[in-house]
C-alpha cells in the first residue's frame, strides 16, 4: 500500500463512516478527526511478487509507436480471468431510508410510561423517608405496629411499581431510540453511523449504558439540530446534560447502595435506608427527565414552524385622501379638462369647450390688453395625471 504526497494537503474528502467532509489534513494522518474511521485516502498499487522474475528477459520491448500488434497471445494457458457469463441488467437500486418513519407515537408513549414511573419512584422514596423516621423514634420509643405495617406497604407497592414502570418504559424506550436514530440520520441526509446491534448493546449493557445511552441521544438530538460545537463534536443540550448527569448518578449510587446493602451491622442497615433514599429520589429524577428528553425527540421530527404561519400584512394606508370624483374636484379648482386638441397660442380664439370657464380675478381693459399676467391657480390632483395640463388664459373679446 502506497501512501500519497506527504507535502499535498487533501481536502474534500468525506468520511465513509460519518459522512463528514474533513479539512486540510497534514501529511500522516490517514483517520477521520471526528470519529477516527480510515479514510479513503490510500490506493493499492500492484506489485510482482517476491522471487517470480520474467522468464523471457531477452524479449526486447516492443515501441510504443508500433501500432497495434494483433490480440494478446497467452502461451502458457488459457487465463482464467474474465466477464461472468451472464446477463448484465441495469442495477435496481433503491433507498434504503425510503421507508423510515419517525418513531413519535412509541416516544410518546415511552415518555408518558416514564413519567408515570416517576410518580411511582417518589412515592418509594416517601415510604423509604417514612421507614426512616420510624427507625430514629425506635431508638427510644415503642412504635405504633400500624404505623411500621403501613410503612412497609406503602414502601413495597411504591418500589415494586416504581421497577415495573422502569422495565414498560425500557420496554418502549429502546426500540423507539433505536429507530429514532435511524430516522433521524435519514432526516439530515446522512448514513447511519452505526449498527443496530451496535446501539441496542450500548442502550442495554450494565455500566456500558451509563456512557452508552447519552451518546445515542445526543447523536439523535445533534442529527435533528445539527448543534454542533467548534471542533465539529457534537453539542447536547441543556435539559439533555441534566439527563445525563443525573444517569450517571443513579448509576453509581445503585453500585454503591447494593454494596452497602451487603454489610450485616446496624450501621449498614441505616447507610442502607438512607442510600435507599437518594436512590429512589434520584431515580424518580432520571425517570422525569427521560420523559422530558423523549417529548423534546418526538417534536424534534414534527415540521417546524416558525410562529408567523396564517398571518396577512396588512396593505399601507394610504397617503393620500382619495377623491370621489376627480371632475368635480378639477371643477371647483378651476381647472376645465382638455377637449383632446391643442391649446392655441396666447392671443387666438380659444374654441368653446361646452362649460363655463369662471372668472380668474384680473380685470381687462377694453381693447383686450392684459393688464397683467393671466393666474391660473392649479390643483394637482395625483388620481388623474391628465389634469395637470394648464388651461390656456382668457384673452377677452376678439377686436
Amino acid at each position: 500500500m502506497t501512501p500519497p504526497a506527504p507535502t499535498a494537503l487533501r481536502t474534500q474528502v468525506r468520511c465513509r463512516r460519518c459522512a463528514r467532509s474533513q479539512p486540510p489534513l497534514p501529511p500522516g494522518v490517514y483517520t477521520c478527526v471526528y470519529c477516527g474511521s480510515p479514510l479513503p485516502l490510500r490506493r493499492w498499487v500492484a506489485h510482482p511478487p517476491l522471487g517470480r522474475l520474467p522468464t523471457d528477459r531477452t524479449a526486447p520491448a516492443r515501441p510504443r509507436d508500433a501500432g497495434y500488434g494483433g490480440p494478446p497471445r497467452y502461451p502458457a494457458a488459457h487465463p482464467r480471468w474474465g466477464f461472468a457469463p451472464v446477463v448484465w441488467r441495469p442495477a435496481t437500486s433503491k433507498d434504503p431510508d425510503a421507508g423510515v418513519k419517525a418513531p413519535v407515537l412509541g416516544l410518546r408513549a415511552a415518555a408518558a410510561a416514564a413519567l408515570i414511573t416517576a410518580l411511582f419512584g417518589g412515592v418509594a422514596a416517601a415510604g423509604e423517608f417514612w421507614r426512616f423516621r420510624l427507625m430514629l423514634r425506635g431508638r427510644t420509643e415503642v412504635l405504633d405496629g400500624m404505623s411500621v405495617r403501613t410503612s412497609d406497604a406503602l414502601l413495597w407497592l411504591g418500589s415494586w411499581l416504581a421497577l415495573a414502570g422502569g422495565v414498560i418504559t425500557a420496554v418502549i424506550a429502546v426500540p423507539a431510540v433505536v429507530r429514532a436514530h435511524r430516522a433521524a440520520a435519514a432526516f439530515a441526509g446522512r448514513s447511519v453511523s452505526r449498527d443496530p446491534m451496535s446501539l441496542w448493546l450500548r442502550l442495554l449493557v450494565p455500566v456500558w449504558n451509563a456512557y452508552g445511552a447519552g451518546q445515542i441521544l445526543t447523536e439523535t438530538e445533534t442529527l435533528l439540530t445539527g448543534r454542533v460545537s467548534v471542533g465539529g463534536r457534537p453539542r447536547p443540550s441543556r435539559l439533555l446534560r441534566w439527563w445525563w448527569a443525573m444517569w450517571l448518578a443513579s448509576s453509581v449510587l445503585t453500585i454503591v447502595t447494593i454494596a452497602r446493602g451487603l454489610g450485616g451491622s446496624v450501621q449498614a442497615v441505616a447507610d442502607a435506608v438512607e442510600l435507599h433514599i437518594a436512590v429512589d429520589v434520584v431515580a424518580a429524577a432520571v425517570a422525569a427527565l427521560t420523559g422530558s428528553v423523549l417529548i423534546r425527540l418526538a417534536g424534534l421530527f414534527l415540521p417546524r414552524s416558525d410562529g408567523l404561519a396564517g398571518w396577512v400584512v396588512a396593505a399601507p394606508a394610504p397617503t393620500r385622501t382619495p377623491v370621489a370624483d376627480p371632475a368635480a374636484a378639477r371643477r371647483r379648482s378651476g381647472i376645465v379638462p382638455p377637449t383632446g386638441g391643442q391649446v392655441p397660442p396666447t392671443g387666438g380664439q380659444v374654441p368653446p369647450t361646452g362649460e363655463q370657464v369662471p372668472p380668474t380675478g384680473e380685470q381687462v381693459r377694453p381693447g383686450g390688453v392684459e393688464t397683467g399676467a393671466q393666474r391660473t391657480s392649479v390643483a394637482a390632483d395625483d388620481s388623474d395625471p391628465s389634469a395637470l395640463t394648464p388651461q390656456a388664459p382668457d384673452t377677452g373679446p376678439p377686436l
